[in-house]
């Protein structure tokens, strides 16, 4: 029987090739789950973790190349310093992180918090306890969108006419 985290065909990597390519922050205070998140994705992805929304947004703000090359940012939303609802809303005001697509994973799951989630621009949102299977292809779709926005991005502006002519 496969692992679910593994996918159908029975490897992590199943899927589109974005395997070790996606940059994924991590905004998460528990260790335990620190732990588990490295143990579902870190073969996979490139992983950044740190430990609150304010020290989430204190490094979106002083490494420009570390935001160059991110894909992904997985947040709890019940920390201390800064939490996940108010990191979502300063990523989602701020045009050059508005790209980024956030999930976030919580405890809580009332509708009322889904909402306001999604309201405010949450990529995804799940609850604890999760599939882990079900986390990696979110995660994986997430960037593979983003990948392919990427892609369109570039054919279009390959396009303009060039302005050094």
């Amino acid at each position: 029987m496969n692992n679910p985290a593994e996918g159908p065909a029975g490897g992590a990597n199943a899927g589109p090739d974005i395997a070790t390519t996606g940059q994924l922050l991590i905004v998460e205070d528990n260790t335990d789950m620190r732990a588990l998140f490295t143990d579902l994705l870190s073969d996979d992805f490139n992983l950044k973790m740190v430990n609150n929304g304010q020290e989430a947004w204190d490094l979106l703000q002083t490494d420009a190349e570390f935001v160059s090359r991110l894909d992904l940012i997985l947040s709890d939303v019940m920390m201390p310093e800064m939490d996940g609802y108010t990191l979502l809303g300063k990523l989602k005001e701020t045009p050059r992180l508005a790209r980024i697509p956030v999930i976030m994973i919580t405890a809580r799951a009332d509708e009322k918090d889904k909402l306001q989630a999604l309201r405010m621009g949450v990529d995804d949102y799940l609850t604890k306890p999760f599939s882990p299977g079900e986390l990696v292809a979110r995660a994986r779709n997430l960037i593979l969108h983003l990948e392919q926005r990427r892609n369109i991005l570039a054919d279009e502006r390959s396009k303009l006419p060039n302005p050094d002519f």
